[in-house]
């Protein structure tokens, strides 16, 4: 077998009209004691002489001989064992229809001839028992006699060298016989016999090209090794350009012999097989497809091919910068500091037709008038006109006089009332004294204020605090009663 192996290298490959080989394996019973069938609890080593020769690319004769044992071991019931001889005559059926293939797998079915000997029935103890404490009547001679068999099967073959095949079968016998397990009923017992065997060939014809079709049958007997070939040994061309498919570089499309079988439908210099975009012109950088607008997109993947455009939007202009394409873009003059959606539009949190970018409150809905607003209440505006001058301070100090409290606690009231309202405070004084000391003494009114509010609750409701001094009067500082108007403490409504 090494020789045989060894051999295979510098060989030249033939196909074999017939193969002998040898075969071994176990063979398991069925029947009504019990189905060892795959389950393996009995070994019955058998072995086997094989021919097998050629008909056609679809079929062959096998002929075989196979002597060894059979029987089923069992503690639990009778046992039996026996020895046999068979003789089958198959025709086998190849899935492949070449005629030298690396791998066959094949069905087959035959008929033959069996015949059992030293038969031998055990009880459970395994001990031999006469054929009459069956309480049946089993002739042993019977039994001995030479009977047709019907078998069938599955197999593959595999080429393991030039001329050396290893197979494997499963075969299912039926023979004529039933009493062999010791009982008689109206069904007969079976035999599965598992085989692996090795073949030798024998009678070549000679392939001289290696194509796997013999030189008899070859119409094309220099054929590259590379070539894929037709049932007659000759090179396939799959498109009938008049070029080999081994040669051909577009098996499935006629071309010429210029382009190695290849057609350049657009004349761009680059072969459809290899052209991005055979029916269009186009350049070296992308491959045979067009850019048209010269943005380094080819038109192919460029959502706007006839504009210049960017890569991050597919080859699309972007004209007021917002990042949405032209083409999907709704609103195309947005400006740059606003935020869009993606249609291109400036976005409008709560929807009260004021653009985020223009609206001073832009989570909660207001009116365009107010930028974005809402209006405040008017019970909420007349109170803070009344706290206007409402709130008094000891002269030329920030304390608070206690008369104040009253309309302060309503200012904490109207503000714990209203969760969207935040408060900006702004202290005034009149033009009586310096200047900067107006600005410190406005500042730290407004402060006291805001302390007394954040004493009460509103510490998360201030926005803002701050003096303006005697810089905005709102009345006549020439006059007392103008004085009296222009020293005050302003509450203003803001939204967040």
């Amino acid at each position: 077998m090494s020789f045989l192996l060894s051999t295979h290298a510098g060989a030249q490959s033939k196909f074999y009209r017939g193969t002998i080989g040898f075969a071994s394996g176990t063979t398991q019973y069925d029947g009504e004691i019990f189905n060892d069938f795959y389950s393996f609890r009995t070994t019955n080593p058998f072995s086997a002489i094989q021919y097998s020769h050629y008909i056609c690319k679809q079929f062959d004769l096998r002929l075989g001989a196979a002597f060894g044992s059979w029987g089923f071991t069992s503690k639990k019931s009778n046992s039996f064992d026996a020895d046999f001889v068979n003789v089958n005559l198959d025709v086998k059926w190849k899935f492949i229809k070449r005629e030298n293939p690396r791998w066959s797998p094949y069905a087959f079915a035959g008929v033959g001839m069996n015949q059992f000997s030293n038969w031998t029935l055990f009880n459970s103890a395994g001990d031999p028992i006469s054929y009459d404490t069956q309480y049946q009547s089993i002739n042993n001679d019977e039994l001995q006699k030479w009977k047709g068999i019907f078998s069938a099967g599955l197999g593959v073959q595999l080429r393991l060298a030039e001329r050396v095949f290893l197979h494997f079968d499963e075969r299912l016998l039926l023979p004529h016989a039933d009493a062999s397990d010791g009982i008689i009923s109206k069904q007969n017992d079976f035999m599965l016999r598992h085989t692996v065997g090795i073949a030798i060939g024998l009678f070549p014809w000679r392939d001289s090209d290696r194509d796997g079709v013999s030189d008899k049958e070859d119409k094309c007997a220099d054929t590259p090794p590379v070539a894929k070939i037709d049932a007659f040994g000759c090179p396939v061309d799959s498109d009938k350009d008049g070029i080999a498919d081994f040669e051909d570089v577009c098996v499935d499309v006629p071309g010429p012999l210029s382009g190695k079988g290849c057609p350049d439908a657009d004349g761009d210099s680059f072969v459809d097989d290899k052209d991005d975009c055979p029916s269009v012109f186009g350049i070296n950088a992308f491959n045979g497809c067009p850019d048209s607008d010269d943005d380094g997109i080819k038109d192919i993947d460029d959502r706007c091919p006839d504009v210049k455009g960017s890569q991050q939007l597919n080859g699309c202009p972007d004209s007021d910068e917002d990042g949405v394409a032209d083409p999907d873009d709704k609103c195309s003059n947005t400006p740059k500091i606003a935020k869009v959606n993606e249609f291109g539009c400036p976005l409008d949190r709560d929807n009260d037709g004021v653009a985020d970018y223009e609206d001073r409150c832009p989570d909660v809905a207001g009116t365009f008038a107010l930028k974005g607003c809402p209006e405040v209440k008017e019970e909420v505006t007349e109170l803070f006109k009344r706290a206007l001058n409402g709130i008094k301070f000891e002269s030329g100090k920030n304390v608070i006089k206690k008369e104040s409290f009253a309309i302060l606690d309503t200012v904490v009231s109207v503000m714990l009332e209203n969760p969207l309202y935040m408060l900006n405070i702004y202290g005034h004084t009149d033009s009586v004294g310096l200047s900067e000391k107006n600005m410190d003494l406005s500042q730290s009114r407004a402060d006291a204020v805001a302390l007394y509010l954040f004493q009460h609750g509103l510490e998360n409701k201030v926005k803002q605090v701050k003096g303006f001094g005697d810089q905005k009067p709102i009345a006549d500082n020439a006059t007392k009663e103008g004085r009296i108007l222009n020293r005050r403490v302003e509450f203003e409504v803001v939204f967040e």
